[in-house]
């Protein structure tokens, strides 16, 4: 359901709403032309809203600031669909200096991402919630999100349709111990393995996440490399990765293994 009412979002030219939805800062009272402009202007802890509409911006630097940035209402599907963070074939938003807890991303679609990751997440650890990340591609590694060195908070998300030409489809995890809790992983695709998530020497916990349909020739939904990873009542159905383990497979160096499931 949510995946056709995105489409419908996208096929109505939810851009034309674009010229009349407001980016507010609500703690300030201020409007602003675009999201960049927004946090550039922001104050620590401020909070800025968007309206729904297609919001066409690429390469949004969150400056390291602890504020929130969310759709009207995170908790409303309706309005989540209709709040769409567009790529246009690029990295949508940027947390590379040093961004912690405090720094929220709630309630939006992410979608279109191309050249890399939709969200990159380098030694910066925001609280990612509420968002789906549907139809990004990535040239290399992890078409949803990249995580390197990171420590994020990644929440009742939902990671739809991306493929990596490397590996990671949705996610890659270099390093960090982020944790995951409440995620769903439907449809996602890497050449090289991971289909889901590829975890690189990290300490990453996942808490309740959902791995269905996830397709690679290699290395399963989920690839654990040299990693320490946590899962707690996970759930795995209907993934494939050739001869090799469907669900999950873990390495600790080379050969890899699977982890006792098929799919």
């Amino acid at each position: 359901m949510f995946r056709t009412c995105l489409a419908a979002a996208l096929a109505l030219g939810l851009s034309t709403v674009l010229a009349h939805a407001d980016i507010t800062n609500l703690t300030q009272g201020t409007t602003h032309p675009t999201i960049q402009d927004a946090i550039d202007n922001a104050n620590d802890h401020d909070e800025i809203v968007l309206d729904p509409g297609v919001y066409d911006e690429s390469y949004i630097d969150l400056r390291g600031k602890p504020l929130t940035l969310r759709s009207q209402d995170p908790l409303n599907p309706a309005i989540v669909t209709q709040t769409i963070l567009n790529g246009g074939h690029q990295q949508a938003i940027w947390a590379v200096n040093g961004e912690g807890p405090d720094t929220i991303i709630r309630g939006f679609v992410f979608t279109e991402g191309y050249e890399g990751p939709a969200v990159y997440v380098i030694e910066s650890s925001p609280t990612i919630s509420h968002c789906t990340f549907q139809s990004n591609y990535a040239l290399e590694n992890g078409a949803a999100i990249v995580l390197d060195r990171s420590s994020a908070l990644i929440t009742n998300c939902a990671f739809l349709d991306s493929y990596a030409t490397g590996i990671g489809g949705a996610l890659m995890i270099i390093r960090g111990a982020p944790s995951l809790r409440n995620c769903t992983f439907d449809g996602n695709e890497a050449a090289g393995g991971g289909s889901a998530i590829r975890m690189l020497s990290t300490n990453a916990t996942l808490e309740n996440c959902h791995f269905r349909h996830n397709t690679t020739s290699d290395a399963g939904a989920l690839h654990i490399d040299s990693s320490d990873a946590i899962l707690t009542d996970c759930q795995f159905s209907g993934n494939s990765a050739g001869d090799t383990g469907g669900a999950i497979q873990v390495c600790g160096g080379q050969p890899c293994h699977p982890l006792g499931l098929s799919h």
